[in-house]
């Protein structure tokens, strides 16, 4: 399993900053990609 940090899963998925990445996936899931990190 590869390890990403979230900057760089961002950039992957296409996204041009953290910020709309992490807003993305607030508003598709309701909850902060640091949460699915922490468990």
């Amino acid at each position: 399993m590869s390890h990403y940090t979230l900057l760089a899963l961002a950039y992957e998925c296409g996204f041009n900053s953290k910020s709309t990445f992490n807003r993305a996936v607030k508003k598709a899931t309701g909850k902060m990609p640091s949460d699915f990190i922490k468990g």
